[in-house]
């Protein structure tokens, strides 16, 4: 059984709100167009591919796809409805090929267990075949605002592509004048009279259409870039000083010498966000030399350090701190700290980490010189799903 396959890739996707059609989108290292020849061009069943495009993209991309995947015997311009795209592909498809299969060109993820339960329903007799998953919400017919009825959706699947033709029947069926517009196929055939049998279909073999399932693509093939980011700041304790950590205020007979409030554990935390961005540290962006941070609240510069991750493309994974000081015992006053740094990051509050430890005497921290603290955290770029 010689098997063809006609890639319809000739709309214009306006509902996707991009400059170029969504076929031509990159989502990885490919196009969405891309992934859909890719399949058939490594699978062994597919003997050839007539790829039909738009008019306006018949000159250079045409010849690169036709370069890189030796498979496409021929490609061809769409029509204005998707039957004359399909019936100018199908044209293409030589007489050698048994069977026809027509794809549309964004779905990206046909898997080879989809593909083989359509070839081998063919094997067995069948002369049209289409994949269908159950419809799992309640369907209704609707005009305007207005519910006219409730339709049984235990009859009802949501049919996709690839769909498998003996190649004679397609090609008959498409020359006979169309009474109506047909938004697929199999229901071309329907109208005409003949059995199409239906396989299983694949809940990711997914057409990409609007925004979102763009979005859900890019989830699946881009890997995200993360980044780690550390940072370790150190505080002198001296009298006559609030004691402030995490924007709390912990009463001590001592509290921490510096420009701003002294809380060292936002300082720490400042310095892993601005790392792992390659920002620099918090001394370049709010130095000491500026009256701007003359006892200024650390919180509210973790607020702007904060705004610097989204207009980077990047977002919050988690952070997570350790503070070393022998005294006061700092544990009831954590999940405060917790809240006060989740809130200026924008994230919840189980992606914030505060540990306290102490030196057990040992080193400045034991000898109650001064409060130290380490953080690390963990950016990604920002996903929008």
């Amino acid at each position: 059984m010689r098997v063809g396959v006609v890639v319809v890739a000739s709309g214009k996707g306006l509902r996707m709100g991009q400059t170029v059609p969504k076929q031509f989108l990159k989502v990885g290292a490919k196009t969405i167009l891309e992934y859909s020849l890719e399949f058939f061009h490594n699978d062994e069943a597919t003997d050839e591919i007539v790829l039909v495009l738009p008019a306006d993209e018949m000159t250079d991309r045409a010849r690169e796809l036709k370069e890189r995947y030796g498979k496409i015997s021929e490609i061809v311009a769409g029509g204005k409805e998707r039957i004359d795209s399909v019936r100018s592909g199908v044209r293409g498809v030589s007489s050698q090929m048994d069977i026809v299969a027509v794809h549309d060109g964004v779905r990206p993820f046909v898997s080879t267990a989809l593909w083989h339960r359509l070839l081998a329903a063919c094997e067995e007799g069948a002369v049209a075949v289409v994949p269908g998953i159950p419809v799992k919400d309640t369907i209704k017919r609707v005009r305007g605002a207005l519910v006219l009825g409730t339709l049984d959706r235990s009859e009802l699947q949501a049919i996709q592509t690839p769909q498998v033709f003996k190649r004679t029947l397609l090609q008959q069926a498409l020359q006979k004048p169309a009474d109506a517009a047909y938004t697929d196929e199999a229901s071309l055939l329907e109208a005409q009279g003949k059995l199409v049998r239906v396989v299983p279909g694949d809940e990711t073999n997914r057409k990409i259409t609007e925004p979102e399932d763009l979005a859900w693509m890019k989830s699946k093939v881009e890997i995200p870039d993360m980044r780690i980011g550390t940072g370790y700041d150190v505080h002198k304790l001296v009298p006559e000083r609030r004691l402030v950590l995490g924007g709390v205020d912990i009463p001590h007979e001592k509290g921490l010498l510096a420009y701003s409030d002294g809380d060292v554990l936002v300082h720490a935390l400042m310095d892993a966000l601005l790392g792992a961005l390659g920002r620099g540290d918090i001394g370049e962006h709010f130095p000491d030399s500026d009256m701007a941070y003359k006892d200024v609240s650390s919180l509210e510069l973790l607020r702007q350090v904060a705004k610097l991750l989204p207009e980077a493309g990047y977002e919050l994974l988690n952070a997570d701190m350790i503070l070393i000081a022998e005294r006061p015992k700092l544990m009831p006053y954590r999940e405060r700290m917790r809240k006060n740094i989740a809130d200026c990051l924008g994230v919840e509050v189980e992606r914030i980490g505060v540990k306290a430890t102490t030196t057990e005497g040992l080193g400045f921290c034991g000898r109650e010189e001064g409060i130290a603290c380490q953080a690390v955290c963990c950016i990604r770029t920002k996903t929008n799903g």
